[in-house]
């Protein structure tokens, strides 16, 4: 059982990117749908923002979960945790932007939740000092 440590964590990440690929998928699909049903500029607005902000997400998080290997292909590292640290409050952050898609259907003032972030991260580094 050599390296058994970097193969689970490399079966991890590959699970959690898939996971977050459908996440994405999901609610960008949503969005896509509400613009074309004649939800006017702002839909195609909001469709634009969150998916460039889960593509960047997705794109980091991509590179953190990509194995390392050595010369002769065996593998070194299974790549970061993704649950840990930074990585999991970008999960976070995926996450809210799908409840705000699905919210802002009921009311536009959904998207009012996304204030959470800047004020939590204001919160850390208060509580941190």
């Amino acid at each position: 059982m050599s390296n058994h440590s970097a193969k689970a964590r490399r079966a991890a990440n590959a699970r959690e990117m898939r996971h977050l690929r459908v996440w994405i998928a999901c609610t960008l699909a949503f969005q896509a749908a509400r613009a074309c049903l004649g939800g006017g500029w702002a839909a195609w607005a909001v469709l634009l923002a969150v998916g460039a902000a889960d593509a960047w997400i997705h794109r980091w998080l991509a590179r953190l979960a990509a194995p390392t290997y050595a010369p002769t292909g065996a593998l070194v590292d299974g790549g970061a945790p993704l649950r840990e640290g930074l990585p999991a409050y970008a999960f976070d952050v995926v996450y809210l932007a799908a409840f705000c898609v699905v919210a802002s259907v009921a009311t536009p003032w959904a998207w009012l939740v996304f204030l959470a972030v800047p004020a939590y991260a204001v919160y850390a580094l208060w509580a941190a000092a």
